[in-house]
């Protein structure tokens, strides 16, 4: 790499991934010879790591470096010094190429950067569910403590969020630009629809269709399910395993309307969601209790009333403490 081969000989990848301070061990094994091997190598490094080091935003870097390539067009001298003029204006003329390839590389590397710092995460506050709508229309409504991101503006073909926690989906029906809804590794794909999504500590997936259609698929692409309205699909993540059921119609209008419905649900489970729900502090008197199953469906969720459901399964008492739930085997 030297200052007068053409730029095609120049590997802007790496010099990039070095000015940026960005390269891996190949890369800085690769540099410290070329560094070290090469004049014109370490001129090149000099003239361009301060527009690096001093910028402080993308535009002022693309700016410095082509005020650079400004400073190396030659000044007019005596005919005396004919020879080194000539010298120095290959260099220079070099040197602008090498700025003007740079310049490209970085801005078709920054790309997908600037791309990325057009989305916004939200997340839902402890005891409070969030709704959220989107640029075109459609709706979220986390649940507390659940986060999503999106960008600021769709893209042409398609709408992408990637949610954290649970939500319910209202979406806005577009057949040009389907919906995707990322979570860990799933997308929920759809055109319009209404469907709800829960992601739990126990590392399953819930998708519960209310109406329309939904399709499942791994991140990587390979089909898994297409759901009909009243389905429910629960994946394992640790055994990559999943499963559909059918759901009755007061279920899906439960999930709907913001309720809450436990089927089987281990008291762990119960007790996390009550912690995110209600903003408390669940303790159990023994470990066994977290084993403990419970069955219920609540149409409008409240904290008392869950904790009267639970006592009247003749399996809990508990009682209450400033924030703090304690949860003990009934006598």
């Amino acid at each position: 790499m030297t200052v007068g081969r053409t730029q095609e000989h120049i590997d802007w990848e790496l010099v990039y991934a070095i000015l940026a301070g960005e390269a891996d061990e190949e890369q800085e094994e690769r540099w410290r010879h070329l560094f070290l091997s090469s004049q014109a190598c370490r001129d090149l490094y000099g003239e361009l790591k301060g527009s690096f080091v001093a910028a402080e935003e993308e535009g002022e870097a693309f700016a410095r470096l082509r005020a650079i390539s400004q400073l190396h067009h030659p000044a007019p001298v005596a005919r005396s010094r004919k020879r080194y003029r000539k010298r120095w204006l290959l260099m220079a003329g070099s040197l602008a190429a090498m700025l003007t390839a740079l310049l490209f590389f970085i801005q078709s590397r920054k790309q997908p950067e600037r791309k990325a710092a057009a989305w916004q995460q939200i997340k839902a506050a402890a005891g409070r569910a969030t709704v959220i709508t989107f640029p075109e229309g459609s709706t979220v409504r986390l649940a507390p403590l659940s986060s999503i991101r999106f960008p600021n503006e769709f893209d042409a073909d398609k709408r992408e969020v990637i949610l954290t926690g649970e939500g319910f989906f209202n979406i806005t029906k577009d057949s040009a630009r389907p919906f995707l809804v990322h979570t860990q590794q799933l997308v929920t794909k759809v055109l319009g629809t209404a469907f709800h999504m829960q992601y739990d500590s126990a590392q399953q997936l819930r998708v519960t269709l209310v109406e329309g259609k939904v399709k499942i698929l791994k991140e990587e692409g390979q089909d898994l399910a297409t759901l009909l309205p009243c389905q429910s699909f629960r994946y394992n993540i640790q055994e990559d395993s999943w499963e559909i059921r059918r759901i009755p119609a007061t279920e899906a209008g439960v999930l709907q309307n913001g309720g809450l419905i436990f089927r089987a649900a281990p008291l762990h489970e119960v007790a996390a969601l009550l912690e995110r729900y209600f903003d408390v502090k669940v303790v159990f008197s023994e470990p066994a209790l977290r084993a403990l199953r419970f069955s219920s469906m609540f149409d409008k969720p409240t904290l008392n009333g869950i904790l009267t459901a639970l006592k009247a399964s003749g399996k809990i008492d508990y009682f209450t403490r400033d924030n703090i739930i304690f949860l003990q085997r009934k006598k």
